[in-house]
C-alpha cells in the first residue's frame, strides 16, 4: 500500500488541475497578515467519514487517498503571478459552535513542523507536504478535536510559504519518514525513469526550453522556462527530489559520472532515444550545490537544457534569419559575412538563441554551397546540423583545465582535417580565441559565439582573455559582429492595447510609472496608442498571452577603415557613436523599440528580457556626446589650433591620419578647422 501511495504521487497532472474533492469555489477574503494562497479542505467531502475512520483505526498507515493531497498548488492566473484563492471548507473560518479555534494548537511532528502553520482555525501548508503521512495524522486529530468533517487547508508554493511565514533551520535534511520513503524509492528504482519520460513529454508539449529541479531539503521545486519566462510546474518533497536528481546521474539515463554528491558540481547529457520524445535531440545537464536556509547541508540545483530546433526554419540564409526575427538589412549584412573568409562572432546572454542562429546559418550554407567542407567543434554538440561534420568534444572531466586540454586537442585535430568553414562553440579560453584568430588569418571562415553585453563589447571580452586588439583588428580577421536577445511575442488574439489596459481601474496603478514616462517620451502622440501589453491568455496561446520568441539584434560589419581604427585604439564608445551616427547602425535596443512600437512586444517584458531600459542606448550616446563637447570646449580647441599650426609644414596625407589618432575628431570637424587656419 505504501509503495502504491508513493508511486501515485508521481503521476503528472496538468498544472493547476483540481482534485475531485473541490466543490465550486468562492473567492476568499484575505485576512490581516495573510497572503494569497490556495485553500482547500482536509478531506474529500464524499469520503470524509471513511477517511477519518481509516486514520483513527490505523494510526500508523497512510490512506490510499491522502488527506493532504486534496488541493493542487500552482493554480495560477496566466496573466498574473499570484495564485487564486479558493475556499471549500464546510465550516466558515474553520471554527466549531462550541469554542474558538485559537484555544487549540495541533501537536506537530518535527518532520513537518517547519512547513505548517495553524492560524484562525485553518492550516497553512507548503505544497511539498501533499500526501505526507505525518500531515494526514495531524489533520485527522484536528478534525476530531474541532468536531468538523473537513479541516480548512491553505496551500502555498514553497517560496511563497517562506516569504509569508519565514524560515526555520532544520537540523537534518530529511526526516525519519522521508528517509524511509527514500529507501523505498531506491528499492523501486524504475519510478525515476518513468517520471523523467513524463517530464520531457510535458515540456515538449508546452515548448519548454529549460527544466530546473531545485532541492532545498524539505522540498524540491520543479520549474519550466517557457518562452523565456520561469514558471513553477510542481513541487516534490525533499526525499523525492533528491532521489530524482541522484537517479538521473547514477542510473542509465545520462552520460555522466557514476557517482553523485550534493557537495560537487556535475555535467552530463541525456541522449538515449528511449527516454526522449520525438523531436528532442538531447538534454544537457548541469548541477550546482546551492545554499539552502532550510537545512544545514547544501541544496542542489539541476538545470536541464532541452536541445531541439524549435524554430523549424528552412530555406536560404536570409529566409532562415527572417523567420528568427532579423530585419531585412540585418539579413543582408549577415549574408555578406558568409561570402568571405574571416571570423564572425555572435554574442548575447545564455539562452538567447546564439547556437540556434549558428545552426541555421551553417545548415543553409552546407545546402547552398555543398562544394565546401564544413566542420563544427562543440562541447558537446547541441543540435544536429545537416551537412556539417560535428566533432564531439564531450568529456566527463570536471575541472576547467581538463576540459580545456580536451578542447584544444580536438581543435588541433580539426585543423588537420582540411576544413573550409568552421563552427566553434562558445569561446571561453585564451587558447581557443587565439586558435580562432589564426584560423581566420589562414583563410578559413570561422563562426563562433561569446558572451558579451553588446556587439562591439565582443572585442573587450577577447581583450580581457588576453588577445591583443592589434591581432583582432588586423585585416582579414574579423568579418562582422552580432548581438542578440530574445523577446517574447504577444498573442495577436488576446493582447490588449496599452491605453485600454491603463483605462482599467485595476491595472492603472500596477503599471510602472517610470516605464510609462519613458514610453510617452519614446512614442509621442498617436504612436503610444499602437503599443500593446500581454493579455490574460486564450486557447490560441495556451493561456500564456505569448506565442513565440523573436530576436532584437544588432549586426555590425567591420569593413569601415575609420571604425577599425577606433576599435584598434580601444575607443569603444567613439566606435559605437560612429557606427550609429555615421554608418546608420541599429542597436539591439533600437530593434526592440521598433518591435514594441508595432505592438508585437509588451514593453514590460521587453525591459525585463533586455536587462535594461528601452532608451539606455540613447541615454548613453547623449551622455558621451555631452562629455565630449564639454571637454573640447574646455581645452580641445587650443590643442587643435596648435596641432594644425605645426601640421601646416607636414605633408597633407600624414595630417589627417595623425589628427585622427591624436584627437579622435571626426573628419568633418577636421575640414572646418583646417579651412579656418588656411584662410
Amino acid at each position: 500500500m505504501f509503495l502504491r501511495t508513493i508511486a501515485s504521487r508521481f503521476r503528472a497532472a496538468p498544472l493547476g488541475a483540481k482534485s475531485r474533492g473541490e466543490a465550486a469555489a468562492a473567492t476568499a477574503t484575505q485576512g490581516p497578515g495573510q497572503a494569497t494562497g490556495q485553500a482547500g479542505t482536509g478531506a474529500v467531502p464524499d469520503q470524509a467519514a471513511a477517511s477519518q475512520n481509516i486514520l483513527r483505526n490505523s494510526p500508523g498507515k497512510a490512506p490510499g487517498s491522502s488527506l493532504a493531497g486534496t488541493a493542487a498548488p500552482g493554480d495560477t492566473d496566466p496573466g498574473a503571478g499570484t495564485p487564486k484563492q479558493t475556499v471549500t471548507s464546510d465550516t466558515p473560518d474553520g471554527a466549531d459552535q462550541t469554542g474558538r479555534p485559537d484555544d487549540w494548537q495541533p501537536d506537530l511532528p518535527a518532520s513537518i513542523a517547519d512547513r505548517v502553520r495553524f492560524r484562525a482555525g485553518a492550516f497553512h501548508l507548503s505544497a511539498e507536504l501533499k500526501g505526507n503521512m505525518d500531515l494526514d495524522l495531524v489533520l485527522a486529530q484536528a478534525s476530531e478535536h474541532l468536531h468538523i468533517a473537513s479541516v480548512p487547508l491553505h496551500w502555498y508554493s514553497p517560496g511563497r510559504f517562506e516569504q509569508i511565514f519565514g524560515l526555520r533551520l532544520s537540523e537534518d535534511a530529511l526526516s525519519a519518514s522521508q528517509r524511509l520513503q527514500l529507501r523505498t524509492l531506491e528499492v523501486s528504482g524504475t519510478w525515476v525513469d518513468e517520471y523523467v519520460k513524463s517530464l520531457f513529454r510535458r515540456a515538449m508539449a508546452r515548448k519548454v526550453s529549460d527544466i530546473h529541479i531545485t532541492y532545498m531539503g524539505p522540498y524540491a521545486q520543479v520549474s519550466f522556462r517557457r518562452l523565456g519566462l520561469m514558471m513553477e510546474e510542481e513541487c516534490l518533497d525533499g526525499a523525492q527530489g533528491l532521489q530524482l536528481i541522484r537517479g538521473i546521474f547514477q542510473g542509465q539515463l545520462s552520460q555522466a559520472e557514476s557517482g553523485f554528491s550534493e557537495y560537487e558540481r556535475y555535467d552530463g547529457r541525456i541522449a538515449d532515444r528511449n527516454y526522449l520524445p520525438e523531436g528532442l535531440f538531447a538534454v544537457r545537464l548541469h548541477t550546482e550545490p546551492i545554499q539552502s536556509p532550510l537545512i544545514a547541508g547544501p541544496g542542489v540545483n539541476l538545470a536541464m537544457r532541452l536541445l531541439f530546433d524549435a524554430t523549424r526554419a528552412r530555406g536560404s540564409v536570409t529566409e532562415r534569419l527572417a523567420s528568427l526575427g532579423f530585419t531585412r538589412e540585418q539579413q543582408a549584412l549577415i549574408d555578406t559575412f558568409t561570402e568571405t573568409s574571416g571570423m564572425t562572432v555572435i554574442s548575447g546572454p545564455t539562452g538567447h538563441g546564439k547556437t540556434t542562429v549558428l545552426k541555421n546559418i551553417l545548415e543553409a550554407l552546407a545546402s547552398d554551397v555543398p562544394t565546401k567542407n564544413y566542420y563544427s567543434l562543440e562541447d558537446p554538440p547541441e543540435y544536429t546540423i545537416l551537412g556539417v561534420k560535428q566533432l564531439n568534444v564531450f568529456t566527463k572531466a570536471v575541472s576547467d583545465a581538463e576540459r580545456k586540454r580536451a578542447l584544444l586537442e580536438a581543435l588541433a585535430g580539426l585543423m588537420r582535417s582540411d576544413p573550409d568553414v568552421i563552427l566553434l562553440g562558445e569561446i571561453r579560453y585564451l587558447e581557443t580565441a587565439n586558435a580562432a584568430v589564426n584560423a581566420a588569418l589562414t583563410g578559413h571562415s570561422v563562426w563562433t559565439t561569446v558572451h558579451a553585453s553588446s556587439g562591439l563589447n565582443v572585442l573587450a571580452r577577447f581583450h580581457e582573455m588576453g588577445v591583443p586588439l592589434a591581432s583582432l583588428c588586423a585585416q582579414g580577421v574579423l568579418t562582422g559582429l552580432t548581438y542578440q536577445r530574445l523577446l517574447p511575442v504577444l498573442c495577436p488574439h488576446c493582447k490588449e492595447t496599452l491605453t485600454g489596459h491603463l483605462d482599467h481601474p485595476e491595472h492603472s496603478d500596477r503599471f510602472p510609472e517610470k516605464l510609462l514616462n519613458r514610453l510617452q517620451r519614446l512614442y509621442p502622440g498617436d504612436a503610444l496608442d499602437r503599443l500593446c501589453v500581454r493579455g490574460s491568455g486564450c486557447p490560441h496561446c495556451d493561456g500564456m498571452g505569448l506565442v513565440g520568441l523573436q530576436v532584437a539584434a544588432e549586426v555590425i560589419p567591420l569593413r569601415d577603415a575609420h571604425l577599425m581604427q577606433l576599435l584598434r585604439s580601444n575607443r569603444l564608445q567613439e566606435a559605437q557613436a560612429y557606427w550609429v551616427r555615421e554608418m546608420g547602425g541599429m542597436t539591439h535596443l533600437a530593434h526592440a523599440r521598433a518591435r514594441v512600437g508595432l505592438g508585437e512586444v509588451d514593453p514590460r517584458l521587453a525591459e525585463e528580457r533586455l536587462g535594461t531600459t528601452l532608451d539606455a542606448d540613447l541615454e548613453e550616446l547623449c551622455s558621451w556626446e555631452q562629455a565630449r563637447t564639454a571637454t573640447r570646449a574646455a581645452s580641445g580647441r587650443d590643442a587643435w589650433d596648435r596641432f594644425w599650426e605645426e601640421a601646416l609644414e607636414r605633408p597633407d596625407e600624414q595630417t589627417d591620419e595623425q589628427a585622427e589618432a591624436t584627437m579622435g575628431t571626426p573628419g568633418e570637424d577636421r575640414v572646418q578647422n583646417r579651412g579656418g587656419l588656411n584662410a
